[in-house]
């Protein structure tokens, strides 16, 4: 392959349906999984060329496929995240509502049942004040499948 030439990916398989030899990846941040096209350089820097179907998002492991051969597979960065850990409910209510007036992705952390949501140094102050020592920040990838979502979403 020619690093120079645009690699027109034709299939992306899911991490669990596919096997994939490749050892490039190409990069995402997490608020480009809803992305439609996407125009980027893998590691190995290979220009390469995603148009997703409707309703698909891209998942931290898929891989990706061009004219039969695994070509990269898919890693979402990790992000500087806001973390509260709480087994108060009251507390986990008043977070979320608090954060769902700004209108900000939640996410669940499934290994420790925390809640996430993206960094933003204004709101982490004021979270900070507001839910003190429950309050921290943590480097983590923000993934599609660990999103609250909403019932219009």
């Amino acid at each position: 392959m020619n690093p120079l030439e645009i690699i027109k990916i034709d299939a992306v398989i899911s991490v669990e349906q596919s096997v994939c030899g490749s050892t490039d990846i190409l990069e995402l941040e997490w608020f480009e999984t809803n992305k439609r096209l996407i125009r980027r350089t893998s590691v190995q820097g290979f220009f390469l060329e995603l148009e997703k179907q409707q309703r698909q998002k891209w998942n931290d492991g898929d891989s990706l496929w061009s004219n039969g051969s695994c070509i990269a597979v898919i890693r979402i960065k990790p992000c500087l995240a806001i973390k509260i850990c709480t087994d108060d409910l009251q507390m986990l209510s008043d977070f979320c509502y608090y954060i769902g007036n700004r209108h900000l992705p939640v996410f669940i952390d499934s290994e420790s049942n925390c809640l996430l949501v993206p960094y933003d140094g204004n709101l982490f102050d004021q979270l900070k004040a507001k839910f003190q020592n429950f309050i921290v920040l943590e480097e983590t990838q923000l993934l599609s499948e660990n999103k609250l979502l909403n019932k219009n979403s």
